[in-house]
């Protein structure tokens, strides 16, 4: 997986307790686990730290509409045996995506895990 890479559980794993958000990969974390970020179509009246990624300048390739998305304002820890359950890769940031998740997540947050990011 590349920096940007942005990947969908196969059907069988995507549910809601498991793998049911695209994810995009940012980098390693460890031995046993990546940082991602999760896509969503929840709004910031929801979560207030969503970030509008719905715009095509931050893809270079997709094989979906994410024409109404928004990405969670936290990088998670992710356990690297949840990758495995990737179905396919769906898209790519462009550039400008990578820059934007960089400059309003990356740079202001340490990695959580989704449970501890949801107690906050």
């Amino acid at each position: 997986m590349n920096k940007g890479d942005i990947f969908i559980a196969n059907p069988k794993y995507r549910t809601r307790a498991t793998a049911l958000h695209p994810i995009i990969f940012w980098d390693e974390y460890n031995n046993d686990t990546f940082i991602g970020l999760m896509i969503t179509h929840s709004k910031k009246d929801t979560f207030l730290d969503n970030i509008p990624l719905n715009d095509a300048k931050y893809y270079s390739m997709m094989d979906v509409d994410f024409s109404d998305t928004y990405v969670v304002g936290q990088a998670l820890v992710k356990k690297n045996e949840w990758s495995s359950n990737f179905e396919k890769k769906i898209g790519t940031l462009s550039t400008e995506g990578l820059n934007l998740i960089k400059s309003e997540i990356i740079n202001k947050s340490n990695p959580k895990w989704w449970s501890e990011y949801l107690n906050d």
